[in-house]
């Protein structure tokens, strides 16, 4: 492999982990929205349940369905608990954060080796920035900095599919299920625990 090889195969994998950090800063930012909403939703279902128990005498007109409220209720307040912990310990507001600022770094180093490789640098100059920016990649996708998921490298390659490197080759059905795999690993959760106490109430209703 030669110095110009090399130096447009680094630029590629700075392009790869900075795209797919990006995709991962947007899913944690939008699973730290969403997880806020799940709770303020349902913390509205254990409201509108306790007020509808008390207004229409619900235990007194159908004991067993009153049952059922108490322990949607009860699911309802779980869930909250679980969601407020899973929230808690992936710090997903500032894993944000640290992941923009990470990807915003190794872009500034693609930018400046893609700079060179366009502007026909001579060898023995590309090689300085060659090294330079290889340590200097190396330093920010150590093991101290927040990383991406897989999920968020298999989106960047869908949404850059046409790209001529081998590494993005996909076809179209791969690029569809790369997107609906992302919105499922962002939002499925949420959906889940939204819908489960809906689907119960609907099942139970007299």
């Amino acid at each position: 492999m030669t110095l110009y090889e090399a130096a447009e195969a680094l630029r590629t994998r700075m392009w790869r982990t900075a795209g797919a950090r990006f995709n991962c800063q947007r899913r944690m930012k939008y699973r730290n929205t969403t997880s806020s909403f799940t709770i303020a939703i349902l913390s509205g279902y254990l409201i509108a349940i306790s007020v509808a128990q008390k207004i229409y005498n619900i235990g007194e007109c159908y004991p067993e369905f009153d049952n059922h409220l108490t322990f949607i209720a009860i699911v309802g307040a779980v869930f909250i608990i679980v969601i407020s912990l899973v929230e808690w310990a992936s710090e997903f507001s500032i894993r944000a954060e640290r992941l923009f600022e990470n990807a915003t770094e190794i872009k500034k180093l693609q930018a400046k080796i893609e700079r060179a490789l366009v502007d026909g640098t001579p060898e023995s100059e590309l090689k300085s920035k060659f090294e330079e920016a290889s340590l200097a990649y190396e330093s920010l996708v150590d093991k101290n900095s927040p990383n991406q998921d897989p999920i968020d490298d298999f989106l960047f390659r869908s949404q850059n599919r046409k790209d001529p490197h081998p590494s993005f080759s996909m076809n179209g059905l791969e690029a569809v299920w790369a997107r609906v795999l992302w919105v499922i690993f962002t939002y499925g959760l949420y959906g889940i625990l939204l819908s489960i106490p809906i689907a119960t109430l609907y099942i139970v209703a007299p």
